[in-house]
Formats: C-alpha cells, sequence, structure tokens
C-alpha cells in the first residue's frame, strides 16, 4: 500500500518541498492491515511514520487502496445473526442502528468479529 498525494507542510519553502515525494511505499512489516482495529488507528501510524522519516509534517495524504472492510457478527433480540461490513466497530454499530431501527423500534446490539450467516 502506498500513501499518495502527501500535501507537505514546508511552511512555504518550495526548494524543500520539491525534494519530498508525493507518493511513499509503506512497508508491509510496519503496516500489517490485520494488526489494526480500525482504520483511523492505521491513517495515524501512517502519519507519523511520513513525519518521522521526511522530517516534515503534512496536511494529508490518500491511501492508494481503501482500508478494508471486515465483518462483524451482529445478535439482534430477534435471534438471527447478521454480518455488517465496516472499517471499524463503531461503524458497524451504526450501520446496525441504521438497519434495524427501521425495523424494530426496540432492540439491543451485541457485536463479534464472527462470521454469521446473513449479510446486511
Amino acid at each position: 500500500m502506498k500513501a499518495i498525494n502527501i500535501k507537505w507542510d514546508t511552511t512555504g519553502n518550495t526548494e524543500v518541498l520539491e525534494t519530498l515525494p508525493t507518493e511513499v511505499d509503506l512497508p508491509d512489516e510496519k503496516f500489517e492491515i490485520d494488526s489494526y482495529e480500525n482504520e483511523d488507528e492505521f491513517l495515524g501510524d501512517v502519519s507519523e511514520y511520513l513525519s518521522d522519516v521526511y522530517g516534515y509534517c503534512h496536511y494529508g495524504f490518500e491511501l492508494s487502496k481503501p482500508f478494508p472492510k471486515r465483518n462483524y457478527k451482529v445478535s439482534i433480540t430477534d435471534s438471527a445473526a447478521y454480518v455488517i461490513r465496516a472499517s471499524s466497530e463503531e461503524q458497524a454499530k451504526y450501520k446496525a442502528w441504521e438497519f434495524f431501527n427501521e425495523r424494530q423500534p426496540a432492540f439491543s446490539i451485541e457485536i463479534t468479529k464472527e462470521e454469521a450467516e446473513v449479510e446486511i
């Protein structure tokens, strides 16, 4: 994976800006995607890595590939199990609330990282 479209903060020093890369290969051994709980944690580590390696802060960057979505098993009071694909548990909870709030006004949600039979 790469950090791309990096916007460096060189406080107006165009000579330095011209020497900095606009895209950087992220070392696989440092950025094992499966070891991250969510996209925000991953982006924070990439941001810190870029600043540490190149010695300058930045205004932002993009990733060459989207952060992978994960399956979260959602157990609902109707005892069915559903799968929600999301990049974080928080996003999975929100999607579950959105989906089930339209169908049943009172329910409880338990989310785990297990496989289930039905994907929503």
